[in-house]
């Protein structure tokens, strides 16, 4: 830093640090805290803060506690909630789990708080090590400091339920997540919809939306639908699909982007290049914008039926789109449908 002529200061030296963590240069990370002491800059909480996380990004677990030792050491210095939601983070993805627990239980004990990443780190940590006593109590510990579980804690939970109870079904599901002490929600409910279709349980799925809408009195999102579509689709039920997409329609719920394109993959999965172009052209009168997957999807299968004329009348709804062609696969589809279509 000193050779470019710059004067180091404790700002220019965490905003350096920054980038030596994402980039994991520990050596670069040390010489300019080195060159910020030498400069006359005494380090503090930030520099600090963002020196462990260099230490814990390039798995050297000790040099983070020796760092973190220093600002307890420091009578100008304190630890606070910041440091310790980085110990404890680092400390879990760095394996050191048990430590991990140790510093969390005594946050938690203190006027400290951790945030939604520390909560959702310790509850992955327990997840994986199947101890669901333990997972229960991190959700508890969101409730009693006015939290609520988000999409990351609730994949979590319900994925590690899924692997480790095994849950004959919907009302056991369910049953399990109250006894965690949660009410289920809608995002609850889409995350459990979602588990039941990787485990290739449609009628366990179907009647968690059954539950869903009665007893809880929840409507439905785009989110469940689409996941509902996409297990119906994944399993050869266009007909579900269609109704399901139907469904979400009469209930003033928008399609997205995701639900067209499983939509489309039905439909091409049937043979009905017709309507997966019907399709189409809905998703673009929404004002969608196809990915170029679903623009691949139809030109590939335009070019496999030598359907020339709907490979034309894709052509022209991309090209009015204003999207720009440039993966491989997609241009050589394109080209071969536009070199029909003269």
């Amino acid at each position: 830093m000193q050779r470019h002529g710059v004067k180091p200061n404790a700002y220019i030296c965490t905003s350096m640090l920054s980038i030596y963590a994402h980039t994991r240069d520990v050596a670069s990370a040390e010489q300019v805290v080195r060159e910020t002491i030498l400069g006359g800059h005494k380090p503090d909480e930030f520099l600090y803060n963002n020196l462990i996380k260099v230490y814990f990004k390039c798995r050297l677990t000790h040099k983070a506690f020796l760092a973190y030792q220093e600002i307890e050491k420091d009578p100008r210095l304190k630890v606070n909630d910041v440091i310790l939601n980085t110990m404890i983070n680092g400390l879990v993805i760095n394996r050191e789990f048990n430590i991990a627990k140790i510093l969390y239980k005594q946050m938690i004990e203190s006027s400290y708080k951790p945030d939604m990443v520390t909560f959702n780190t310790m509850l992955k940590g327990y997840t994986k090590t199947g101890d669901m006593l333990s997972a229960a109590g991190i959700i508890a510990d969101m409730f009693k400091l006015g939290l609520e579980p988000d999409t990351v804690t609730l994949s979590t939970l319900i994925n590690s339920i899924f692997k480790t109870k095994a849950p004959a079904s919907a009302e056991d599901m369910i049953e399990t997540i109250r006894q965690m002490g949660m009410t289920p929600n809608i995002y609850t409910y889409n995350a459990i919809v979602n588990g039941w279709i990787e485990s290739d349980r449609l009628d366990q799925a179907e009647k968690t939306l059954e539950i869903m809408r009665g007893t809880s009195q929840l409507k439905p999102t785009i989110h469940t639908y689409t996941n509902l579509i996409q297990g119906y689709i994944k399993h050869m039920q266009l007909g579900k699909a269609m109704e399901t997409f139907q469904s979400l329609l009469r209930n003033g719920v928008q399609p997205d982007r995701a639900t067209f394109n499983f939509m489309i993959v039905g439909f091409l999965n049937h043979d009905r290049l017709e309507d997966a172009f019907a399709c189409l052209n809905h998703m673009l009168n929404m004002k969608l914008n196809p990915t170029k997957d679903t623009w691949s999807l139809l030109l590939d299968e335009c070019c496999h039926k030598k359907n020339w004329a709907i490979g034309k009348q894709v052509i022209d709804r991309l090209d009015s789109s204003g999207f720009t062609v440039q993966n491989e696969s997609l241009k050589r589809s394109y080209t071969i449908v536009k070199n029909h279509c003269k």
